[in-house]
């Protein structure tokens, strides 16, 4: 059962012809849908020496910044089209090109911030246990007994020098 070609299965042949020569296969598929539509025929025709004398152009040269002029120009015709709508945008430029710069900066301030605020928690916490530690000292004897230390220091010497006379003597 042979298929018959509509104009949905015309584009495919159309495209290869701009890019390149039919195969004998598509020459033969398209002679036959012109053949059963002779109205085709004049446009296929009409398309054919248009694609021919594109084909036969010199290829002009492109700058060397083409793409930038491109961009350029796109974000003119945009900005054009935001004014002309009346929409602009709710950020400014400046604002637009230096948010994600400030989004690492304030994500990085932010740690700083948590590590300073954790380290003084962390210092006010062992303050608080210093503090708390306070009236165990309480045991501690009182500044009387610093009353007799010089009479304590006295002995301590004498008793140095006594044991060092009696070393001697043993010897």
């Amino acid at each position: 059962m042979s298929k018959r070609m509509n104009e949905a299965d015309l584009n495919p042949l159309r495209d290869a012809v701009w890019r390149r020569k039919l195969s004998p296969a598509e020459e033969s598929r398209l002679q036959s849908y012109l053949a059963a539509r002779p109205e085709a025929q004049l446009e296929w025709e009409d398309e054919l020496a248009l694609t021919q004398a594109l084909a036969s152009l010199p290829q002009a040269p492109l700058s060397s910044n083409f793409t930038a002029q491109v961009m350029h120009q796109i974000t003119r015709e945009q900005r054009a089209a935001d004014g002309a709508t009346g929409r602009g945008s709710l950020w400014p430029d400046w604002l637009r090109r230096w948010a994600p710069r400030l989004g690492w900066a304030g994500l990085v301030l932010l740690a700083a911030a948590t590590g300073f605020l954790y380290h003084q928690n962390s210092s006010q916490r062992e303050f608080a246990q210093n503090v708390a530690a306070v009236p165990s000292l309480a045991a501690v004897p009182g500044p009387d007994i610093l009353r007799e230390f010089d009479a304590i220091n006295q002995l301590r010497h004498a008793t140095a020098a006594s044991d060092d006379a009696l070393i001697e003597y043993l010897r």
